[in-house]
């Protein structure tokens, strides 16, 4: 039976975030991003609560039951951090909390998606995956399929396609299996990160 799927709830926040953190705990963008594993440990959760209240606010936070999976989607056409978005949400609080150096790789990473995104996709609409996370031990169980679905779901009723990047091979195999395809890779400034630009097509 396939998992419900809801969107997320303030009392949930907390929950979601734990998710998220547990889930990149070894992703290659997020340890380059807070500078290593004790970095991660540090600083992740702060950042990754911004980004689950400015999905609440502005895009999507979708979630299954006991929040096993999350996923923070970017609506289409409103992609953007403005000012208010950024004030609401902590994020202006960067530079203070997770300092200079993780504040300038947020900002780099951002050019580089933005950029990518520009050259993949110009002035298309479109669904961005942002997030998806899993609990380690509850992944290969269907739920971040759940999500996925949902995601696809809502794409196809505004006939726009869905776009996500990510950074490890076996991510590209499981998200090629769900109909996408790598449309660019863009290798991440003095590192040996490679970022996968990837996009499934309107069905």
């Amino acid at each position: 039976m396939p998992y419900k799927v809801h969107k997320l709830e303030k009392s949930e926040i907390d929950r979601a975030v734990e998710t998220i953190f547990a889930a990149f705990i070894n992703d290659p963008v997020m340890l380059w991003l807070f500078g290593g594993v004790d970095g991660y440990h540090q600083h992740a959760r702060f950042a990754i609560k911004t980004w689950v209240r400015w999905s609440m606010l502005y895009g999507l936070a979708i979630a299954t039951d006991n929040c096993e999976a999350v996923a923070l989607r970017r609506k289409p056409g409103k992609q953007e951090f403005t000012f208010w978005g950024m004030l609401r949400t902590g994020m202006f609080l960067y530079p203070r909390v997770l300092g200079k150096k993780i504040f300038g790789r947020i900002i780099e990473l951002g050019k580089i998606i933005e950029a990518e995104q520009a050259r993949n996709m110009g002035k298309q609409k479109f669904w961005y995956c942002w997030v998806l996370a899993v609990k380690p031990d509850k992944q290969g169980q269907g739920y971040g399929k759940a999500l996925m679905q949902y995601t696809f779901d809502l794409a196809r009723c505004d006939n726009l396609p869905c776009y996500l990047e990510t950074a490890t091979p076996v991510n590209l195999q499981i998200h090629g299996h769900n109909g996408f395809e790598l449309v660019s890779q863009q290798q991440i400034t003095d590192s040996d990160v490679m970022l996968y630009s990837m996009l499934r097509k309107v069905r």
